[in-house]
């Protein structure tokens, strides 16, 4: 075998064919939704929007998780809600890709829509947002059904989850006129 050094240079067309040269030339192409890198991202995105939403941090010396919906929300109360909720359609946007059943996305819609509703009431609904992790149960419905036939399944469209989530908005936005209705009778009315 001959040293590098001493090494004569050799045209690339000897070595390879011009047609395999052309082909090794090409840029790389893009993912493509189809790839498999592709698809395991669109597969674990439901879930690690779960655990960040519900499960990311746990509080020191306890088994209580919990995650940036409560947070969010405690800090901008109403706003972060319908933030965090958006933010947690992206799982029930898998279902509707995944084609899961029908009761099982209105399930899943429903759970959103009353943690942004209830999450809306300053403190509590944080409080209730620990406890009830949306999110995460609708991941476990996602993950549970994913392979169900049991059901008929959704045909996959943007406009009901669109509506949902002009739905979850319309739901908050009520709840913080009750609230702010409700502040100006008590505190804010002439004595009588």
């Amino acid at each position: 075998m001959p040293h590098p050094d001493n090494a004569e240079p050799v045209d690339v067309d000897e070595v390879l064919p011009p047609e395999k040269h052309r082909e090794d030339q090409t840029e790389p192409t893009a993912v493509s939704d189809s790839s498999p890198a592709a698809a395991a991202v669109k597969k674990a995105l439901p879930g690690a929007m779960a655990r960040l939403l519900d499960e990311c941090i746990t509080i020191p010396k306890t088994k209580i998780q919990i995650g940036l919906d409560p947070i969010i929300g405690f800090f901008f109360p109403a706003i972060g809600d319908a933030v965090t909720a958006t933010l947690g359609t992206t799982i029930l946007f898998e279902a509707l890709r995944r084609r899961l059943p029908r009761a099982v996305v209105i399930r899943m819609g429903a759970n959103i829509a009353l943690n942004a509703a209830i999450g809306a009431i300053p403190f509590l609904g944080d409080l209730f947002s620990v406890w009830f992790k949306s999110n995460a149960q609708n991941h476990a419905l996602l993950e549970r059904h994913s392979g169900n036939k049991e059901y008929p399944q959704v045909k996959p469209s943007l406009w009901p989850l669109f509506i949902f989530i002009l739905g979850v908005i319309a739901l908050i936005a009520l709840v913080i006129t009750g609230l702010v209705t409700l502040f100006r009778a008590t505190f804010l009315a002439p004595p009588v």
